[in-house]
């Protein structure tokens, strides 16, 4: 079996495939935003390693072009540990594409990194209100969000 099979092998696992179709749909998501979206509270620490995991190069033969995810780190003013939010590497971006999905074609990930804290403010808040809008069925049973339209460009203008 050759490394990209052996990966692929892994990203087939239920578990790494819901995360990466969750931050496919939402562009990034942050540790706490995957959690709440796919599993119960107490799954963060398990949630925050899965992310990890496919993003850390020592897991893919310290290869950065053959991670799934990026992660970032959230500019805060605070010292030490920052929360961090996650989005598609270009290993991550073929996975999809490879399954059909339309993923956007011009692709860099130093465009990734570097986005602006507006920008990812932004994003983060309107992941919040989508997966706000995924859950409110599962607490109010009578209520069905038949239809949402959102924008792929919905980051403020600059």
């Amino acid at each position: 079996m050759n490394m990209n099979e052996h990966h692929d092998q892994i990203v087939q696992r239920r578990t790494y495939h819901i995360l990466l179709t969750a931050i496919f749909e939402h562009r990034l998501l942050s540790v706490d935003q995957a959690t709440r979206l796919l599993y119960k509270p107490g799954m963060l620490t398990t949630v925050r390693e899965r992310l990890y995991f496919l993003a850390n190069t020592k897991n893919f033969h310290d290869d950065p072009e053959q991670v799934y995810l990026l992660r970032h780190a959230l500019p805060t003013k605070d010292i030490g540990n920052k929360p961090a939010f996650y989005s598609l590497a270009g290993r991550g971006r073929s996975y999809f594409q490879e399954q059909g999905f339309n993923v956007k074609k011009r692709y860099r990930p130093v465009e990734e990194r570097e986005l602006g804290y507006p920008t990812i403010m932004h994003l983060l808040g309107l992941n919040d209100v989508t997966i706000a809008l995924r859950l409110l069925p599962k607490q109010l049973p009578a209520l069905r969000i038949a239809r949402w339209f959102m924008s792929k460009n919905s980051a403020p203008c600059k």
